[in-house]
């Protein structure tokens, strides 16, 4: 079923719909999109730019869920700051501030590892894009989170994300 579905990418804005057949991406001769023209390049810096309606790296955005879900707050954290500090090329640090209605100061760590193979311009200008996507070591209020407990609460959040991910994306094969 899925075989045969078409993929609609819609942007608000600056309206792209791209409608391709997922066999038409599954043939090697396609060079509809998929090519290496200045199109192409352009399309992608506007999908990649409109996807994420966030103007925060994925690492902050991880390590704000990460630390929401050790805390496992009943009431929503408020993100106060984050700072991004650099040991380079060891780790990078993610520092949070945050409060709730039951925590009034609280703070969280996230440590990624230096994870490229070769420096380019993006690393050079989003230097976080040259580290791990996933924290290796997690510190709340100073106090570093166990190993078990942070790949549990990791995978708790992959599988959510993943299961939003397919919803989504099966809720746009729907016929209207």
């Amino acid at each position: 079923m899925l075989y045969n579905s078409r993929i609609y990418i819609h942007l608000s804005v600056t309206e792209i719909y791209c409608k391709m057949s997922i066999t038409d991406l599954m043939k090697p001769s396609s060079r509809l999109i998929f090519s290496t023209t200045p199109v192409f390049l352009l399309v992608y810096l506007i999908i990649v730019t409109g996807c994420s309606g966030l103007n925060e790296d994925a690492r902050v955005t991880f390590c704000k869920n990460l630390t929401a879900n050790i805390i496992a707050s009943p009431y929503s954290l408020i993100w106060t700051k984050h700072e991004n500090r650099f040991q380079y090329p060891e780790y990078a640090a993610i520092f949070l501030t945050f409060s709730s209605d039951d925590i009034p100061h609280g703070s969280s760590v996230c440590f990624y590892e230096y994870d490229t193979v070769d420096e380019n311009v993006m690393t050079h200008t989003q230097p976080l894009t040259a580290y791990s996507t996933v924290p290796y070591r997690i510190d709340v209020d100073g106090q570093p989170i166990d190993q078990v407990d942070l790949n549990r609460s990791i995978q708790s959040i992959q599988s959510s994300f993943l299961g939003k991910f397919i919803d989504g994306l099966f809720s746009r094969f729907k016929d209207p």
